[in-house]
């Protein structure tokens, strides 16, 4: 799976950012909805819940300071 570099946008109440990401969007939706896995990854985000149409997710996200 390849992606480019995100295209951002931000505004005072949202920030946006897009991926481009060359894969089957299968194989994006399963990684994306592998909740348990996103702590390999390095993501200060913290993901629960149904993956799914309809579902409802709740998040959390660590800040990072450096």
């Amino acid at each position: 799976m390849a992606a480019h570099l995100p295209a951002k946008t931000q505004t005072r109440d949202q920030i946006t950012a897009e991926v481009a990401v060359r894969a089957v969007p299968t194989v994006v939706w399963d990684r994306l909805a592998a909740f348990d896995q996103y702590a390999t990854w390095g993501a200060p985000i913290r993901m629960k819940g149904e993956a799914r149409p309809g579902g409802t997710v709740a998040y959390s996200v660590r800040a990072r300071f450096a």
